[in-house]
């Protein structure tokens, strides 16, 4: 919700959708893309983090300061 410890979050959700995509032997194509662009997503999120407006970011700033 604040942003938080997403880079530590998203590598174990990233596990939870590679999981769902295994453990499902007839998943659509469809659900198979939504499953990759997801996965894309979370990647992007534990290698860049949230963003400037995330929690943790502003934190950062003003530790920094």
């Amino acid at each position: 919700m604040l942003n938080l410890g997403t880079r530590f979050a998203a590598p174990g959700l990233n596990f939870v959708n590679v999981m769902a995509v295994l453990s499902l032997a007839e998943i659509a194509p469809a659900g198979v893309a939504g499953h990759h662009l997801w996965g894309g997503q979370l990647a992007g999120i534990a290698l860049w983090g949230a963003g400037r407006w995330s929690a943790d970011a502003l934190l950062t700033r003003a530790a920094g300061s």
